[in-house]
């Protein structure tokens, strides 16, 4: 038989057997689904791929099945990470001031020690003395705002308010309608909502233990963290190799620079803010000053929706608090626009030093697309991830025109 010939034959055989195992593979795999995990179906893949792994193609397969494992791996352990997620973050915030601690001579662990129970003393004062202070106003909130919702319709109806709005020359028939007839329920089904799962949260006896495990977990990594930061940091990078290892830290020691100026400064910047919107709130007589406070330095961290955010929900509570209505909402309308005056112009510029230089435009569209997947918490780390990206862009470009340069100089 002409060899030529026989080679087809026994490639066609090949591919023969080649597509009747792989049918019964899938046969199999199908039969014991039940028993399929990531684990499995990354050991399947590995098994059948391996032998042919100098193939670019396969080695591309390969390479997207370990990244889609570790993708569910990760995601799997969110979880059970963040007390060391939340640990690594305290740790880097307050390692300057270990860092000080110790060009003083007090040993890391001291420093370490220092941080963590000052910072717990700090936690415990705060819950001891106004803790049952904010728990009973969220509770009273929560519990008495569907009343108050639709005693605020019912004041739009009465045509008090109306009247007084006419008076000021703004019409106000359209406003009346849209307030009874969807501002009123829509507000009181959004806000039974929140005190639904709110009291679902707390009700849940898993939560809280998991929770009480945090507490005690966390104190503890992060004085462990804050003691040996620098040890971990550098562990970390001697698993890298060589090359990797400088440009990690190249990228590293930017980011840093970055991050640390914007995180510290911004936790600070939030805290102030929220202090005085409490002090101010209480002093102004708006009705859960203790709540509204503290929300606002939370949303503080978030630009331009943050401050729109406090406003219109304040705004909302000062209108349903009774009394001059419309003298409150002007108070909280005048508290904010200070607030957000003050930050802007002192703040800022003493605090947080400089503008992380992103665009408006795309700062916006950042906070859009990083809300929109991630919810609030891509609202939160919307600007320093943003920051980052844009920081590491440059330094591609900038390596880029420098090699291009050293490539011009050699032709010539």
């Amino acid at each position: 038989m002409n060899p030529r010939r026989e080679i087809k034959v026994e490639r066609w055989q090949d591919a023969a057997v080649f597509a009747v195992g792989t049918a019964l593979l899938f046969v199999l795999a199908y039969t014991v689904r039940q028993y399929f995990s990531p684990f499995v179906a990354l050991a399947a893949v590995f098994a059948v791929l391996y032998p042919l792994r100098r193939s670019p193609h396969v080695k591309g397969i390969l390479a997207t099945a370990v990244g889609l494992f570790l993708i569910w791996f990760i995601g799997e352990l969110v979880t059970l990470l963040t007390p060391f997620i939340v640990s690594l973050v305290l740790a880097y915030i307050f390692s300057p001031v270990v860092d000080s601690l110790e060009r003083r001579r007090v040993p890391r662990w001291g420093g370490a020690l220092i941080g963590v129970a000052g910072s717990a003393a700090v936690i415990v004062a705060a819950l001891v003395f106004l803790g049952p202070l904010v728990a009973g106003q969220f509770k009273s909130f929560l519990l008495t705002i569907a009343p108050a919702v639709s005693s605020f319709v019912q004041q739009m109806n009465s045509g008090e308010l109306i009247a007084r709005l006419q008076a000021m020359g703004i019409p106000a028939d359209p406003l009346r309608e849209q307030i009874t007839r969807e501002f009123g329920p829509r507000l009181e089904q959004l806000l039974s909502g929140l005190m639904t799962a709110a009291l679902g949260l707390l009700s849940n006896v898993g939560a809280i233990a998991t929770q009480i495990v945090n507490v005690i977990l966390v104190p503890v990594l992060t004085f462990h963290m804050l003691k040996d930061f620098h040890k971990v940091r550098n562990a970390l990078l001697d698993i890298l190799p060589g090359r990797a290892r400088v440009k990690v830290v190249s990228y590293g020691a930017r980011i840093d620079t970055m991050l640390g100026l914007y995180l510290r400064g911004a936790l600070t910047v939030a805290f102030i803010v929220g202090s005085l919107s409490t002090f101010l709130l209480w002093i102004a007589g708006i009705n859960y000053p203790f709540v509204l406070g503290p929300l606002a330095g939370m949303l503080d961290l978030i630009p331009y929706f943050g401050i729109l955010t406090i406003l219109i929900v304040s705004v909302i509570v000062a209108l349903l608090s009774g009394g001059n209505i419309l003298l409150k909402a002007l108070f909280v309308v005048f508290i904010f626009g200070g607030i957000n005056f003050l930050e802007t112009t002192f703040l800022q510029p003493r605090i947080v030093g400089r503008k992380v230089g992103i665009h408006p435009l795309l700062l916006i569209l950042a906070l859009i697309v990083f809300g929109y997947f991630l919810g609030f918490a891509g609202l939160l780390i919307a600007v320093p991830t943003t920051a980052i990206l844009l920081a590491l862009l440059k330094d591609e470009r900038r390596l880029r025109k420098e090699r291009g340069a050293a490539a011009a100089e050699i032709s010539e």
